[in-house]
């Protein structure tokens, strides 16, 4: 019973999980889709070049026009307008379990050819709605397809047993996908996960939200005096420090080497200064120690923030906090912010003796 028991709990929540599924979900459906149209009008036209004389009743022409609805919207909604099959999962399910039980009903019941079709249904209804909620509703099909072919118990409880390994297989493949998200040394998400977080927040975000980007200062000196064993040790302890400082539904990631990006998702820039003040000032005071040698270092960070307004490309908004941490690197220990007015004007970072520690455009 332990092995079906991660699909029925609750996966691990982390900033843009929903859009990573959703991302996910819409690849299958846009190999599967295709694949159940093709199957439903292949088994048609056999099934009208064997039964020509079943072709012509009303029943069946209903059954015929609404397959071809079916077949058509199925196909734009995937691939045109998949919002509404976001919004609307457990519905298209529904629409094609009726489908395919008013087809087997007119074509035979048990002897009907489109049978087999109930599996693909199954299937790909499985791997369409969450986990969870395919596993809770696996029964569904073999009674719909009993109600359909009375006398098909047998090929009913194949179904029933497909659709249940096809909602575990999901629920595993889904949380060891979630796995690979991660950086393996640091254990925060990879560069890929960042970008795709950016993109999707980008299109869906309807108020201005920040980026940051953290680097260790002279990072290379460590390596090269405790060696890169001691260099990952600190790399992981720096992460930790960093997360201490975020709030849950903010992203981290390493974006690479020692960089981290942070996302910041309905934050302005002055809250998102504030912060990177905060992560720079407790970084600078942490000791870290060092397992392999008995030691404890100290490490500083610089930081550039910039804030983007929706619809903003990740290529751009990339390119701009990255101008920001260069300007906050030339000094060492500095947070440099740019706001998305001002985009496109180079960003200057101030010293530590001058009167203005953190410049802000």
């Amino acid at each position: 019973m332990s092995w079906t028991l991660p699909i029925l709990k609750s996966t691990v929540e982390f900033p843009g999980r929903a859009e990573w599924r959703w991302h996910l979900q819409l690849e299958f459906e846009r190999i599967a889709s295709p694949l159940r149209a093709a199957l439903i009008a292949l088994v048609w036209l056999w099934w009208f070049l064997v039964s020509p004389a079943h072709a012509v009743r009303p029943e069946v022409g209903l059954v015929v026009v609404a397959s071809a609805v079916f077949v058509v919207t199925d196909l734009m909604v995937v691939h045109r307008w998949s919002r509404i099959l976001r919004a609307l999962p457990f519905g298209s399910v529904v629409a094609d379990l009726l489908l395919v039980t008013a087809i087997v009903r007119v074509t035979g019941a048990a002897a009907s050819p489109f049978l087999p079709v109930f599996f693909i249904t199954s299937a790909t209804a499985a791997l369409r709605l969450t986990p969870r909620t395919a596993l809770l509703l696996s029964p569904l099909f073999p009674i719909a397809m009993i109600i359909a072919a009375p006398g098909s118990g047998f090929t009913a409880a194949v179904d029933f047993l497909l659709t249940l390994g096809a909602a575990i297989w999901s629920g595993k493949v889904h949380e060891a996908r979630i796995q690979h998200l991660r950086d393996p040394l640091t254990g925060v998400f990879t560069r890929s996960y960042a970008l795709f977080h950016l993109e999707q927040l980008s299109q869906r975000a309807t108020r201005p939200f920040t980026v940051g980007l953290v680097d260790l200062d002279h990072f290379k000196q460590v390596n090269d005096t405790y060696g890169h064993v001691a260099g990952d040790e600190v790399l992981r302890q720096y992460v930790r420090v960093v997360q201490t400082g975020l709030r849950s539904e903010d992203l981290l990631a390493r974006y690479g080497g020692d960089e981290l990006i942070v996302v910041w998702s309905d934050v302005g820039l002055a809250e998102a200064l504030a912060v990177a003040e905060r992560l720079r000032a407790t970084v600078e005071a942490a000791r870290l120690p060092l397992r392999t040698v008995d030691d404890a270092v100290q490490v500083t960070v610089s930081i550039g923030v910039f804030q983007a307004v929706p619809g903003t490309k990740p290529i751009h908004l990339l390119r701009q906090v990255d101008e920001c941490l260069y300007a906050s690197k030339r000094l060492r220990n500095e947070v440099t912010a740019l706001g998305a007015r001002e985009a496109w004007q180079p960003p200057i970072a101030h010293g530590r003796e001058g009167k203005a520690q953190r410049h802000v455009r």
